[in-house]
């Protein structure tokens, strides 16, 4: 759907890279046809470290709105854990939900602007957040607590690849908004 899913299925083993391995992938992608939420540009900017991947950047831009990941694998004593900062904005809400297959009513508050700061322990997919803002407004406690719940039980429960997986997508933001 958004992205060719084969890129992604062996997206787990790349975090058992070999420590001696050192050096730098740069991936940039231009829209070359149009479709609905069609990815239009993409930079990809990673170093392998020892061992460790650094994510410089990993942004995403499609007709919707954009995403940008940056963050930090590391792999300590077999601990693998992912350190992330996420920011998403969404230009056109409404295209989102036809694509998603949502109904589109005024009570769904879906943020234009959203931001997750947090980390992922990725050999059990235990997701911890140490902030959410949406639309510029921080969330307490008890609403993220809703949310690591929802993505550990919707979204993650089988690997980070199940971001790109539609369905599960569309399920995690119809539970919490």
């Amino acid at each position: 759907w958004i992205i060719n899913q084969n890129i992604f299925t062996n997206l787990d083993n790349i975090t058992s890279i070999n420590p001696k391995l050192n050096g730098t992938i740069k991936i940039k992608y231009k829209e070359k046809k149009i479709n609905q939420l069609h990815l239009k540009k993409a930079n990809i900017f990673i170093n392998f470290i020892n061992g460790d991947i650094k994510i410089n950047k990993f942004y995403l831009l499609f007709n919707e709105g954009d995403f940008e990941l940056k963050g930090f694998i590391s792999n300590i004593n077999g601990y693998k854990k992912l350190n992330f900062y996420i920011t998403a904005n969404l230009t056109n809400k409404k295209q989102i939900l036809k694509t998603l297959n949502i109904k589109n009513d005024n009570n769904f508050k879906l943020p234009k602007t959203m931001y997750l700061d947090g980390y992922i322990n990725l050999p059990s997919y235990k997701i911890n957040f140490n902030k959410i803002l949406n639309d510029g407004n921080q969330l307490t406690q008890k609403d993220i607590k809703v949310y690591k719940n929802s993505l550990e039980n919707l979204l993650i429960n089988e690997g980070i690849v199940s971001f790109f997986d539609l369905k599960k997508v569309r399920n995690f933001i119809t539970e919490i908004y």
